[in-house]
């Protein structure tokens, strides 16, 4: 049994769940903070990893103009309009995992779009 997911460890608390995953030896709890892996049979914390360790992941947005300043880029090199662009940067959190059904990889998704694939992580 699983009696504290949000104790805190090295890095923190697992902060505001937004997925669970389960397979016959471990639960995957994704949360705002952290992904943190239980044992079943113990509830022992075995694997935890912090959104902070990760790339912090920058792009550039554009604005929502109803006129498109490049209206057809097809047969147009591309170029980087500077007064369009704004410079954007973004924590995330944790939104999804999945174990494969040998049980030793699993893939986990980031809001940001970050895919960790994590073989055999048992």
């Amino acid at each position: 049994m699983i009696t504290n997911i949000q104790a805190p460890n090295s890095d923190g608390i697992l902060g505001s769940i937004t997925y669970v995953e389960v397979n016959d030896q471990y639960t995957f709890f994704c949360g705002s903070n952290q992904l943190c892996i239980f044992a079943r049979c113990s509830g022992a914390l075995v694997y935890h990893l912090c959104m902070k360790d990760l790339q912090r992941i920058s792009w550039d947005v554009l604005p929502d103009h109803s006129v498109d300043p490049c209206p057809s880029s097809f047969f147009q090199p591309q170029q980087l309009h500077e007064a369009y662009h704004i410079s954007s940067t973004s924590w995330s959190n944790f939104v999804a995992a999945h174990v494969s059904s040998s049980g030793k990889d699993l893939a986990v998704l980031t809001a940001s779009g970050i895919f960790i694939w994590i073989l055999g992580f048992e």
